[in-house]
C-alpha cells in the first residue's frame, strides 16, 4: 500500500468536468501495477464564482465519483481526502473602504520587514535547517504575498 498525495491547480478549469477529468488524470498517473495508492488530493485556485463547482466538491459528490470509478480496479488509486481551497479576487482598495481592520492589515503587510526573526525558528532547527536553501528577495516577497493570499481566503470565506 503506497501513500501518496498531490495537488491540482484549478485556475483554468471552467467547469466540473474539467476539474473531473484533472482528477482522472492525476489518478492514471499515481496507479502503480499490483499496489494500492492511498491519494489525498488537494485542489487549489478554484474560481470562487463558479458556486456550482465548488458546492460538488464541498458536498462530496466528486469525492464519490473519483472512488466509484476504482471499485473495481486491482491497482487502484483510493482518493480518501479531497480539499480544495478558492481563488478569491480580492480588492484591496474595496476592502479598506468596508473596515478599518482591513487597513490596518495591509499596513501592517506592506511594512512587515521581520520575516527573518519569523522563519529563524525554521532555520535553527536541525532536521529543518538540511531541507532548506537561503531565501532570496524574491523568495521572501513571494511568502508574504501567499501568507497574504492564505490569510484574506480564510477571513473573506463566508
Amino acid at each position: 500500500m503506497i501513500w501518496d498525495e498531490t495537488v491540482i491547480d484549478a485556475k483554468d478549469s471552467l467547469s466540473f468536468n474539467a476539474i473531473y477529468e484533472k482528477c482522472l488524470a492525476v489518478i492514471d498517473g499515481k496507479r502503480r501495477e499490483g499496489k494500492g495508492v492511498l491519494l489525498d488530493i488537494r485542489i487549489d485556485n478554484l474560481d470562487s464564482g463558479q458556486t456550482d463547482v465548488i458546492e460538488k466538491v464541498a458536498s462530496g459528490e466528486l469525492l464519490e465519483l473519483l472512488q466509484e470509478a476504482e471499485k473495481d480496479e486491482e491497482s487502484f488509486v483510493w482518493v480518501h481526502r479531497l480539499e480544495f481551497t478558492e481563488n478569491i479576487a480580492v480588492d484591496r482598495a474595496e476592502l479598506i473602504k468596508q473596515s478599518d481592520f482591513f487597513e490596518e492589515l495591509f499596513n501592517s503587510i506592506d511594512q512587515y520587514d521581520d520575516l527573518k526573526d519569523s522563519l529563524s525558528s525554521l532555520f535553527q532547527h536541525s532536521q529543518a535547517r538540511r531541507h532548506l536553501g537561503l531565501l532570496s528577495e524574491s523568495g521572501k516577497e513571494q511568502l508574504v504575498e501567499d501568507a497574504e493570499r492564505i490569510l484574506l481566503q480564510l477571513l473573506l470565506k463566508n
